[in-house]
């Protein structure tokens, strides 16, 4: 994380974390872009369409999405929960291997 920090945030540039790790925002002195730190379950369109426009207004360097099915369950996939800021993030960002 620190090499991503380093590399894509630096100087204080904001980046996501997300569906879970906030300790990473304080971790790098940062404050997250979004208001759902913990977006472990289904959002409405209408309040992943304001997230989306907080992760615009913040222009962060990277995102990195934890696309982890929580206890085996598909449904909790951070693109199932949240599919209209996942598409944004796919849309907008690049991959980048680890």
């Amino acid at each position: 994380m620190k090499e991503l920090v380093g590399r894509y945030s630096p100087d204080g540039r904001s980046f996501v974390v997300t569906p879970f790790w906030p300790g990473a925002y304080p971790l790098f002195g940062r404050k997250s872009p979004v208001w759902e730190i913990f977006a472990l379950f289904p959002s409405s369109e209408a309040f992943q369409l304001k997230e989306v426009e907080s992760i615009k207004k913040a222009n962060p360097g990277f995102v990195l999405v934890w696309d982890y099915a929580l206890d085996g369950n598909e449904d909790t996939r951070f693109r199932n929960t949240h599919p209209l800021i996942d598409r944004f993030f796919r849309e907008h960002f690049r991959p980048v291997a680890g």
